[in-house]
């Protein structure tokens, strides 16, 4: 008795999900890039607000550089520490509880009407932003290794396009290219 068909293109992910036909359709892959482009489209956002937002609760303007401040420490300590919670508890959990974050920060923020509530309101936000990243990645490694690819095709793995050669080899083997 041979299998049938859909049993042999299906394999089971480290999170019990079935991977069948394209395994980086576009219903998995979009949450990802876009949860992976909150954090950057975020920082944006609130560098053309920084000149705003002091005239709105009616602080002076080198005090609102706070709300950067809280956003990157948030981040910095949010980013290791989602990774490893992602591999404890599962990417897909903390991937979700991070959006939530961000929407619960989102709230917050918009309904602030002075500099420390947009400030407990942006914490969650880097808390949450900061999820999508390592969580991304590993739901796509995992999700390779279910499909029985040694790693994630190109257009995955490379897409935000690759660093610039500074970043992954440092200055001066990216300058020998320029010679």
């Amino acid at each position: 008795m041979s299998a049938s068909p859909e049993a042999s293109s299906s394999s089971v992910t480290g999170d019990g999900i079935s991977v069948r036909g394209r395994p980086f359709s576009w219903r998995f892959t979009t949450p990802l890039f876009i949860g992976s482009a909150l954090n950057p489209g975020n920082s944006s956002l609130i560098a053309t607000a920084l000149l705003p937002i002091p005239h709105g609760v009616g602080v002076p303007v080198g005090q609102t550089a706070a709300l950067v401040t809280a956003l990157y420490l948030a981040s910095a300590i949010a980013q290791p520490t989602a990774g490893k919670a992602a591999e404890v508890f599962g990417p897909r959990r903390v991937f979700l509880a991070g959006i939530v974050l961000v929407a619960v920060g989102g709230v917050a923020g918009g309904c602030a009407q002075d500099l420390i509530t947009l400030l407990i309101g942006r914490v969650p936000i880097g808390l949450g932003t900061s999820c999508a990243c390592p969580t991304a990645m590993l739901l796509i490694r995992r999700r390779a290794r279910a499909a029985g690819l040694d790693r994630p095709p190109g257009a995955v793995r490379d897409h935000p396009p690759r660093p610039h050669p500074v970043e992954e080899e440092g200055l001066f083997p990216a300058l020998a290219h320029i010679a």
